[in-house]
């Protein structure tokens, strides 16, 4: 029998996604509702987030208080913080200070947006 065809990149180094990376954590499907908005808007996000060789499993391990990390710093955020230039920028920097504080050491180094919607 023919052997199943290799996934594209297997066994070459580097190759395999990012998010697959032990120095990798994914979120996905990150919801919250805009302060001060009533409920009425909110923010959809995903974001892989980077950083030294056990990020991942520190992020495994303490997932609940991250994605409250998460919840809390996005949560917080206005319809003006998001409609700045730039604030993707001070919510990258928001998140990856609130991750390195709940985890204790310095741990992220970068997050990387590939969703981001206010509805």
């Amino acid at each position: 029998g023919k052997k199943p065809e290799a996934k594209k990149g297997e066994g070459k180094k580097g190759e395999h996604s990012a998010s697959e990376s032990p120095g990798s954590y994914q979120f996905d499907n990150i919801v919250v509702n805009l302060s001060g908005t009533m409920g009425t808007r909110y923010l959809k996000t995903a974001f892989l987030i980077t950083g030294k060789e056990n990020l991942r499993e520190l992020f495994e391990t303490r997932h609940p208080e991250l994605l409250d990390a998460t919840l809390n710093t996005l949560g917080s955020l206005t319809l003006a913080d998001l409609e700045e230039v730039g604030s993707r920028n001070l919510i990258r920097a928001r998140l990856i200070a609130a991750y390195n504080e709940v985890i204790g050491v310095r741990v992220v180094e970068q997050i990387y947006f590939s969703e981001f919607v206010v509805q």
